[in-house]
Parts: structure tokens; sequence; C-alpha cells
């Protein structure tokens, strides 16, 4: 069974809400306590079972006060080949209406509609089944009891490869117990081989994310290798350059050590040189005061 859209008016709490749910997806309905979550979840089960002309206290009780209607609800279903809108209003104006439009068209209203959903509900789906999965507020939420559930205990028998057949009942009901509590306590809470399971998932799940990050680091440096070998090759290209600038600058230095030793020898012949020069005027001026000393004795030699 696939539901299409939920509609209800003035049942309980809700004034009045319809929901479309999507194929292929989960719907999820939030909102506090007491906004009536419970009501609209129990909603499809009211209409299934209830007729539009109960007086039951399960009815009795969703009545909206102040409201001038009844409860009332619609829904659009899909059962097996059949398609239909199915709605129900109680207590006040009481009234059911069917329309299927596939695999063919019928109409139909009142006990004749409820009779007529309730038939295609039995070919195509067990009750049973659908009635234990309906989890009503302030109903007990051990386990139902599913001895008379045809599609269970069929399913059952082909997973076990023909042995459910062969067990009663009660052992039937005992071996779907054993495997139950295999995964769940008593009040539906995980545990054994499931509670586990979920913890190893959660302790990969922690790794895979930790793995996430480390690998989001890498990739991070890997971006970023293109730019370091960009400025590598930079690197390298001004180291080149550099080295062919030492390499003139030494040849240069070498140069200048050349020249600084040519100018060194030319100081010295120039000392030298200056050196001789001093002593030639000295022996210049010795030879001016002899010839001197001679003039001053041939003139006297005249007298």
């Amino acid at each position: 069974m696939r539901i299409h859209r939920l509609r209800v008016e003035n049942l309980g709490g809700l004034a009045g809400t319809e929901i479309e749910f999507e194929e292929g997806k989960a719907t999820v309905i939030l909102g506090p306590n007491e906004s009536g979550k419970s009501t609209l979840a129990g909603a499809l089960g009211l209409l299934i079972s209830e007729r539009h002309d109960t007086k039951k206290k399960e009815v009795r009780v969703l009545e909206r006060l102040g409201s001038s209607s009844g409860p009332f609800v619609e829904a659009e279903l899909s059962v097996g080949n059949y398609r239909f809108t199915y709605s129900k209003q109680w207590l006040k104006s009481p009234r059911a209406h069917l329309e299927i439009t596939m695999p063919g068209r019928e109409q139909l209203s009142g006990v004749d509609a409820h009779n007529r959903v309730n038939q295609i509900l039995d070919q195509n789906i067990d009750l049973t089944l659908l009635n234990s999965l309906l989890v009503k507020q302030g109903h007990s939420l051990e386990a139902a009891t599913l001895a008379d559930s045809k599609a269970l205990s069929e399913h059952l028998e082909v997973a076990t490869g023909g042995i459910a057949s062969d067990l009663a009942d009660d052992d039937l009901i005992s071996a779907v117990e054993a495997e139950y509590d295999r995964y769940f306590t008593k009040r539906g809470a995980e545990s054994g081989e499931l509670a586990a399971s979920a913890k190893a998932l959660n302790e990969a799940e922690s790794r895979l994310s930790a793995a996430a990050q480390a690998q989001a680091r890498i990739d991070e440096l890997l971006s970023r290798m293109p730019d370091i070998e960009a400025d590598l090759d930079a690197l390298r290209i001004s180291l080149d350059e550099n080295s062919h600038i030492a390499f003139e600058l030494h040849r240069r230095f070498a140069e200048s050590q050349g020249y600084a030793a040519a100018i060194a020898g030319l100081r010295e012949k120039a000392d030298n040189q200056h050196s001789l020069a001093e002593l030639l005027d000295q022996r210049m001026k010795a030879r001016r005061l002899l010839e001197e000393e001679l003039m001053s004795l041939v003139e006297l030699e005249r007298q």
C-alpha cells in the first residue's frame, strides 16, 4: 500500500491539515508535543477501521470542541492494481465516500464504500500485519502478536526453506520472538548484534571522517604543488644568474689583485726614484759648494 495524500479536518487538535507524500522518499513530520503528530499518524488507521456511523469512544474523543462539523479524514491510496480516494466524516453529518480511478472507475458511498475498501485491502495486503505496524498514542509499545499474519508466515516459510510451515503456531511465534530478541529489547531498543553493529558502524564512520579530513589536507597540498614547483623553478633561475654574477665578481677581484700588485711595484719604483733624486740633489749641492770654493781660491791666487 502506498499513501499519496492525506487530509484531515476537525480531528482532535487539528483544524485542517493536508500532506502529499512524494514517491520514493521518506516523509518526516516534526512538531512540539501535543501538536497533533500522533493524531495525524492514526488518521489512516481510523479511516480504514472505523465505519462512518460509529459512536465508539476512539472516535468521540477526537471530536473538535466548538466545531460545527465532525472529524473528517480523506486519503488517496494505491493498493495492488487499485488507486482510489477514500473519505469519511464521523459524528456530525456522518458520511463515507469512495472513488476508484484504477483499474476501472467506481463510486460508492456509506457502508458500501467501507465494505469495498476492506475487500480491496483484504485481497492485496495483510491487515493483521498492517494493524500491528500502526503504533497508537497511549497503547503499549511491546511487540504485537503476529501469529495470524498470513504474509509474515509466508515470508518466514520462504526464508527458512519451508521449515516454518512445519512449525506449530506457538513454535513459529517463539522462533520469531527469539530472532527479534537477537536485535531488540522488549521495548524496541537496539541490543545484541544490532547494537554491536551500530557501534561498529559509528566507529567506522568516525574513522572514515578522519580519513576524509586527511585526504582533504592531502588534496590541498597537491593543489599547491604547481605553485611550489613554479617557485622552485624561479629559485633555480635566480641561482644560475647569481652564480654567473659571483663568477664575474671573482674574476674582477682576481684582476684587481693583479692591479694592486702592479701599483705596489710602481710605488716601490717611485720611492726608489725619489731616493735617487734626493741623492742626486745632495751631490749637486756638494758640487756647487766645491765649485764655489775653487772659484774663491782662484781669485786669491790672482791677487
